[in-house]
């Protein structure tokens, strides 16, 4: 596995100077950067997102919590709709999505421990009974959540229109 102190080693520069060059900083000339970049293409460098993590306290990880009692999931022509769009927002964004559940290879654990399990940075929760304990919990919880048609007094909510969306198929339609 590649590493910043192969690329360093390999360019003859310090792995400080390898770092700054990889995350773009002002203070690195743009020769440096450029052998640095070229160098860590060649060899396959991929960054580490643990140690990414323990630099910057991110882990680009966003937990979804999609409970669907009706058993539809990511078939469920709205929710598909709504998850894929913010999937394509999340990765433009350079996070990954976990989806969280009780289970964890057979341990059971609450929606709240497995965020803090997984280290998430933030919470989108869909499709969900958001007076359950559970769900509670997480709203209650130090992690940013925003819910979707559900306010929710210690976060975010996107909110469908319902009016507007009935009124724009009756119009579609006559």
């Amino acid at each position: 596995m590649v590493s910043i102190k192969t690329i360093a080693e390999e360019c003859g520069v310090s792995i400080a100077t390898v770092s700054k060059a990889l995350n773009n900083h002002s203070d690195v000339g743009v020769a440096t950067k450029q052998l640095v970049c070229e160098t860590a293409k060649r060899l396959g460098y991929l960054p580490n997102a643990q140690a990414r993590a323990l630099k910057t306290n991110k882990t680009y990880n966003i937990g979804v919590l999609l409970n669907d009692k009706a058993k539809s999931g990511l078939t469920h022509c709205y929710f598909s709709a709504v998850l894929d769009g913010f999937r394509v927002e999340a990765e433009k964004k350079g996070y990954d999505i976990t989806f969280i559940c009780g289970q964890i290879g057979g341990s059971s654990m609450s929606y709240y421990e497995h965020c803090v399990y997984r280290c998430v940075d933030g919470i989108l929760a869909a499709c969900v009974d958001f007076y359950s304990n559970e769900v509670r919990e997480l709203m209650d919880g130090d992690i940013p959540m925003v819910s979707i048609d559900f306010r929710n007094e210690n976060g975010y909510s996107v909110s469908s229109d319902n009016a507007e969306g009935i009124s724009a198929i009756v119009k579609i339609c006559l």
